[in-house]
């Protein structure tokens, strides 16, 4: 059995929730009478899910794909200061992909070397995060099978990352894919992007708010343990002395990125995330 091609996906959700504001009922600003509210950031939440319910009332794979949303702020103005949080969540989803042996005999098994250790739920069982094996062709292009020559697992070595598959067709050469949650932490980048020529309607991208929207030192890499919540602070302070007349709408990413940690041996995927805040001055 050889490991063809490795295939990382790491998901991640990001939302936006203020923790201050400088809107019409708070208002804090950088002159003398400087008034901030600093709110603790919430704690890490552990949320193990391997399943979605979907908005027709469907169950649905867990593919965690990003809760787009954009982050509306009105009333802000040169002086205002307000901090913010993004929300994402690490979900450890893995895709291998395997040249199997040719099966003699009556041998319906093979055995898969996973690349990553195989994540164990608290009280449950490490098979239970393994999502999926899928026959191939030999290119990996996924190919349907009889019910009776459908794989599964069978048995895990945490030892070796050995896992045991039986339920292939005797007398063929085996190609598969497997799909599992593992139990390594993520490591992901946060910071200010600029939208591009993609701005909202009725929005532009202003070069100034690089220097007005902070991510502090500390927070921008986040190394975040399976299936757990990560909270990131976003400052954004628009200096008084800026130049901003009333009813201007600018727009700013913020984005949240996969970050390769040690020596990439095999092919990955690389995945990031933007989030669209529309900031309107009055």
């Amino acid at each position: 059995m050889k490991n063809n091609t490795l295939v990382v996906i790491l998901l991640v959700a990001v939302l936006a929730v203020p923790i201050t504001g400088c809107g019409a009922s708070s208002i804090a600003n950088d002159g003398n009478n400087s008034v901030s509210k600093i709110v603790p950031l919430p704690d890490d939440i552990y949320r193990y899910q391997t399943s979605i319910t979907l908005p027709d009332g469907r169950t649905g794979e867990t593919t965690f794909a990003l809760l787009e949303g954009k982050v509306n702020i009105d009333f802000f103005c040169a002086g205002c200061y307000g901090q913010y949080y993004i929300t994402f969540w690490n979900v450890p989803n893995q895709t291998d992909r395997y040249i199997g042996d040719k099966l003699e005999g009556n041998r319906t098994t093979d055995t898969a070397i996973l690349s990553k250790p195989l994540y164990k739920h608290p009280g449950g069982e490490y098979l239970d995060n393994v999502w999926a094996i899928t026959c191939t062709d030999a290119k990996g292009n996924p190919i349907g099978v009889a019910e009776a020559h459908q794989p599964y697992p069978v048995s895990y070595n945490p030892a070796t990352r050995e896992l045991l598959i039986d339920g292939f067709k005797p007398n063929h050469q085996t190609y598969f894919s497997i799909t599992y949650f593992h139990s390594l932490p993520g490591h992901f980048d946060v910071f200010y992007s600029s939208p591009g020529s993609n701005t909202k309607e009725g929005y532009v991208y202003d070069s100034r708010a690089a220097g007005w929207v902070v991510i502090p030192p500390g927070q921008r890499h986040q190394i975040v343990p399976p299936f757990t919540i990560r909270h990131v602070p976003v400052i954004l302070k628009i200096p008084s002395s800026a130049n901003i007349d009333s009813g201007y709408k600018f727009e700013f990413h913020i984005t949240v990125e996969e970050a390769i940690i040690g020596n990439v041996t095999a092919v990955q995927t690389k995945r990031a995330y933007n989030q669209r805040w529309l900031i309107s001055c009055r």
